[in-house]
């Protein structure tokens, strides 16, 4: 796994994969600094993408995931690389930090689900299919 505060090169494309209609999802994503990691990353939102063969294999309801040259991270393994990675966001720098720790980050991370799907729920938005 990557260290902290690294600006090394050390995949050659990162594709992440997210719930669109989630703010929180949506916000991270595009505001962290994967591009740190990888030189190519590429987001996917799951609303408009339909891709049945990750689908298969992962419940997006329960986290996002990241494909890092075929290396898989999902939920709050995806979460913790993007700590790894910053964040060009004042609030998620400032949580971020405490996500660098795995274990606190695997810790959070169904607390995090559960104010998402509470979020969608307020927000009238239905899970991912």
């Amino acid at each position: 796994m990557p260290k902290a505060r690294t600006h090394i090169q050390l995949f050659k494309k990162i594709d992440v994969y997210y719930d669109g209609f989630c703010p929180f999802c949506a916000d991270i994503t595009k505001k962290s600094s994967l591009s740190r990691l990888a030189k190519n990353v590429e987001l996917h939102n799951l609303r408009l993408e339909n891709l049945p063969q990750l689908e298969n294999k992962y419940d997006f309801n329960k986290g996002m995931l990241i494909i890092a040259d075929n290396e898989h991270f999902f939920g709050c393994h995806a979460i913790y690389l993007m700590s790894v990675a910053g964040s060009k966001s004042f609030f998620w720098s400032s949580i971020g930090w405490l996500l660098r720790f795995r274990v606190f980050a695997c810790f959070a991370y169904p607390f995090f689900r559960a104010f998402r799907r509470i979020t969608l729920i307020v927000l009238g938005r239905s899970k991912l299919l």
